[in-house]
């Protein structure tokens, strides 16, 4: 975790690939607290959203049950301009139908067209 702080004892810089790796760790421990503290360190240090990121975090969200993280970071990607991928919208969309959220849903889509007309990677 020290790794991603700017002034670092091991004189390192903060990198999207090592939150990346911190994150995949999460993932793979379905651990959603160490994600939190991932995404507030990504914030604190001015690191770049990537849709990487946003793949990792939403399979986190969605693995851990928990809607509230998955709309508190979907908002903050896309607001960041972040061009996800098919698969975290799959992701992200998947959940909230598991959820029962299908007018949810359509609100989401509707805000999100309006931020970017074009919000996927190919």
């Amino acid at each position: 975790m020290k790794a991603l702080w700017k002034h670092n004892i091991y004189g390192l810089s903060p990198s999207v690939a090592s939150a990346n790796h911190l994150l995949s760790y999460a993932k793979i421990h379905r651990d959603p607290d160490l994600l939190v503290s991932v995404m507030k360190l990504i914030k604190t240090n001015d690191l770049p959203l990537q849709p990487a990121t946003a793949d990792i975090v939403f399979r986190i969200c969605y693995d851990a049950d928990n809607w509230g993280l998955i709309s508190k970071y979907s908002k903050r990607f896309l607001k960041a301009g972040v061009k996800l991928r098919k698969n975290t919208f799959d992701t992200w969309m998947e959940f909230a139908v598991k959820r029962g959220f299908d007018l949810l849903i359509y609100c989401y889509l509707v805000e999100f067209f309006q931020l970017s007309h074009s919000f996927f990677t190919h």
